[in-house]
């Protein structure tokens, strides 16, 4: 897809870029992480680990436009949750590889400046977590701000009252 601007869909896709070149995750998805919880297991077939994006907020400044989202790294868990440590480690990692996606563009392997198209807020934190949903997973969430460099006058079709 071609953008004339950063945008928000072209955030999001860059993300699932990275999601479809990371050798580890198997799946990638966007919406509510509730929605997420409520798929038919039996239609809705979810391969882990799992990449999971969540829009939380958009901010409109005068030069910039900020867009926080929250990603999810989950792997499925056992039962027992015996292996949780293992995964939470081996998600972080993987969300440690994002922040390098993004932050360095030699291991980007489209070989894409991401750091030409918009920065991160730094440090990005992530909560750990072993859950049940459909599945019991476990794994980190990132909440994480894109910053965007484009001007607040950006629309081409304004409404003009004569």
């Amino acid at each position: 897809m071609i953008y004339p601007e950063m945008t928000f869909n072209r955030v999001i896709d860059e993300l699932f870029q990275f999601a479809k070149y990371h050798k580890q995750i198997n799946n990638y998805g966007f919406g509510n992480l509730v929605d997420f919880s409520r798929r038919n297991e039996k239609v809705d077939d979810v391969k882990y680990p799992l990449f999971f994006i969540t829009p939380q907020n958009i901010t409109y400044n005068k030069t910039t436009t900020e867009y926080t989202i929250s990603i999810v790294f989950g792997d499925i868990l056992q039962e027992d949750y015996d292996d949780g440590k293992n995964v939470i480690s081996n998600m972080s990692m993987i969300a440690k590889d994002l922040i390098s996606y993004i932050t360095n563009p030699p291991s980007n392997p489209n070989s894409v400046d991401l750091t030409e198209l918009f920065d991160i807020s730094l440090p990005v934190s992530a909560i750990p977590f072993q859950e049940r949903f459909n599945d019991y997973i476990g794994g980190v969430s990132l909440d994480i701000t894109f910053i965007v460099r484009d001007s607040i006058n950006t629309c081409s079709d304004m409404v003009v009252i004569e």
